[in-house]
């Protein structure tokens, strides 16, 4: 069993039989774990302050090797992605994809452990819509 560190646990779903997520959350916060053969890979963090405004921060550290941090805040629910692709435009798989998300504060993990060293950019998209797109990069 996972420590939650005294979050309640409120759904798991096996994704792949080697990837499974569960679903935690208190009266602060809740989180999305990622579980996987091997070291955790993924995940995102959700906190419980509304913002006033759709954001998207810089990742960090940047550049990074091979995990980076990407943050967004949403002010209303909605669908929301993260992609990430490179410069010739070629799309990467992310932990946020299509998934509805409520107002809040999220934080995600980038493993990029299986790509080369280079500029690579990551957007937010939320109800099919651009919000706002970094660069970032990965030197190995």
């Amino acid at each position: 069993m996972y420590n939650v560190g005294g979050y309640t646990i409120y759904d798991v779903a096996m994704v792949h039989p080697d990837t499974i997520f569960a679903i935690s959350g208190n009266q602060f916060g809740a989180m999305v774990f990622k579980f996987s053969k091997g070291p955790v890979t993924g995940g995102f963090m959700y906190e419980h302050t509304v913002p006033s405004d759709y954001s998207l921060n810089q990742n960090y550290p940047n550049p990074f090797n091979p995990v980076t941090t990407i943050e967004f805040n949403l002010p209303k629910a909605g669908n929301v992605s993260v992609k990430i692709f490179d410069i010739a435009g070629r799309e990467y798989a992310s932990d946020i994809r299509g998934l509805n998300l409520n107002p809040g504060n999220y934080k995600m993990n980038f493993n990029g452990a299986g790509l080369s060293s280079g500029v690579y950019f990551y957007s937010l998209n939320v109800d099919g819509k651009n919000v706002a797109t970094k660069r970032m990069m990965l030197i190995k």
